[in-house]
């Protein structure tokens, strides 16, 4: 008599158990990110070379890290057999409180510092 193990979720199909490995997952989110910065790398200092440096390098940056953000949201929190979120939207408005708090503490202990010691 066959007895068939009811309890257990159906095997999935050996190339989805290879690209749900978290370290195959690691492999192609770096290869993306990689991807994303050679592009601009690559593309955006051609885009803007009649532009001013000043102007040219804060822009390409801007834009670097959109895409990037834009990369990890859609794609790379998607991948794997756990998908995660690590920069929920709903927690950004906390975020950018206390780290602007964070940073101006930072930076006011080092100005004080550097006034008290004469630098």
């Amino acid at each position: 008599m066959a007895t068939t193990d009811t309890l257990s979720p159906p095997a999935q199909p050996l190339w989805k158990q290879v690209w749900n490995f978290p370290l195959v997952t690691l492999v192609v989110a770096l290869a993306l990110v990689a991807a994303v910065l050679a592009g601009a790398g690559f593309a955006l200092p051609k885009i803007f070379e009649p532009v001013a440096r000043e102007i040219a390098v804060p822009v390409q940056t801007a834009i670097t890290i959109a895409a990037l953000l834009a990369l990890y949201k859609l794609v790379i929190a998607h991948l794997g057999e756990r998908q995660h979120d690590d920069l929920p939207i709903s927690q950004a408005p906390r975020g950018l409180v206390i780290g602007t708090l964070a940073a101006f503490i930072l930076f006011s202990t080092i100005v004080g510092l550097a006034a008290l010691f004469g630098s």
